[in-house]
């Protein structure tokens, strides 16, 4: 008799991004606090960058095989030129 397991309530992928996010907003939050005058707008806007890279990353899947990793390598790109002015 075969065990069936039960269904994910959310793709790996998306539960891998949501829990980048939740961490990573909680350490800006805390690494704002601890660095005088620093708002914490700005690494809020790290944060939603990355997951915004990291969205584009995961939407590649959809890509066919041949072009996925040209995807992925494009939205990295993307991803750090949108970073370093964001970085000030």
């Amino acid at each position: 008799m075969s065990r069936r397991e039960p269904a994910a309530l959310l793709p790996v992928p998306a539960a891998r991004l949501i829990g980048f996010v939740l961490l990573a907003a909680l350490g800006a939050a805390e690494w704002a606090r601890m660095v005088a005058g620093l708002p914490l707008s700005r690494p809020l806007l790290w944060v939603a960058l990355g997951a915004a890279t990291g969205a584009a990353i995961w939407a590649c899947e959809r890509l066919p095989r041949r072009w996925a990793p040209v995807g992925r390598a494009a939205a990295l790109v993307a991803g750090l030129a949108l970073a370093f002015p964001a970085a000030g």
